[in-house]
């Protein structure tokens, strides 16, 4: 029987989900379709009443993590950690929850040495994802809207300061830097001319490269939102299917098929 997959999401029409799924299929001879539907917040309840029983797997996009956490019945520790989640599987009838946002960061942020340092610009569930990625490096966090963090330090004692958004400038003092906002928000942003950045990550990736990317020092390491795409859905497959493919070749599979 043929199994199938979605992301949802809004808005969802440049996702490449679709794309990187659908290569495992065809390499696989997976019997299996992915599909993606564009799903606001306020469509969430009914999606999930009159649709999602269709589904064995699902991914999901902002705006919509925290509410998948809230309608799974089980969760995985790094969804309990941020109450978000990007993952829900249907297991035995019933949804389990998980953030495979988590394990992408930190593969990323991993593959950089000497990191000792870290920002992240933002304040929803994929800079959450991002304080959970790294729990033994020092992070801080910049929002335009503080509240919006909540008791994050005191949920994560590695988050040594909160800046408002009149301090952004502070945020390429780190030697890795994350860029957790959606689309657009930083377009007018002017980048210091002085720092000591090594890596950057801009979740964003369509249009790419972003306004930001071009003005950052191209000494400095960049991750596209690509990138973080394809290191979070290695772990969504594994979950959606067990241990079919060593990771590498999952990684190597989704590549191939985003640079066509």
């Amino acid at each position: 029987m043929t199994r199938r997959f979605t992301v949802i999401g809004s808005p969802i029409s440049h996702s490449k989900s679709p794309t990187l799924h659908s290569a495992i299929y065809r390499s696989l001879s997976l019997d299996a379709v992915y599909d993606r539907i564009d799903i606001s917040k306020l469509e969430f309840e009914r999606f999930c009443q009159q649709e999602i029983q269709k589904y064995d797997g699902i991914s999901v996009t902002m705006p919509l993590k925290e509410l998948a956490f809230d309608f799974a019945e089980s969760h995985d520790q790094e969804s309990l950690k941020i109450h978000a989640s990007n993952t829900l599987i249907k297991q035995d009838g019933k949804w389990h929850a998980a953030n495979t946002d988590v394990l992408g960061i930190r593969n990323l942020v991993n593959s950089v040495q000497n990191i000792e340092s870290l920002s992240i610009v933002g304040a929803g569930a994929t800079a959450k994802a991002a304080i959970a990625a790294v729990p033994n490096l020092p992070i801080k966090l910049f929002a335009r809207d503080l509240s919006k963090l909540g008791s994050v330090q005191e949920k994560f004692e590695n988050v040594i300061a909160l800046h408002p958004w009149s301090s952004l400038h502070q945020a390429f003092e780190s030697d890795f830097l994350i860029n957790a906002t959606p689309k657009g928000v930083l377009d007018d942003f002017v980048v210091p001319r002085h720092s000591d950045m090594k890596a950057f990550l801009d979740v964003n990736y369509d249009p790419w490269p972003t306004t930001l990317v071009t003005q950052i020092d191209p000494r400095v390491q960049i991750f596209s939102g690509i990138d973080l795409l394809v290191e979070q859905a290695i772990h969504q497959i594994l979950l959606m299917w067990g241990p079919i493919v060593e990771i590498n070749e999952i990684r190597s599979l989704m590549k191939n098929a985003v640079d066509k």
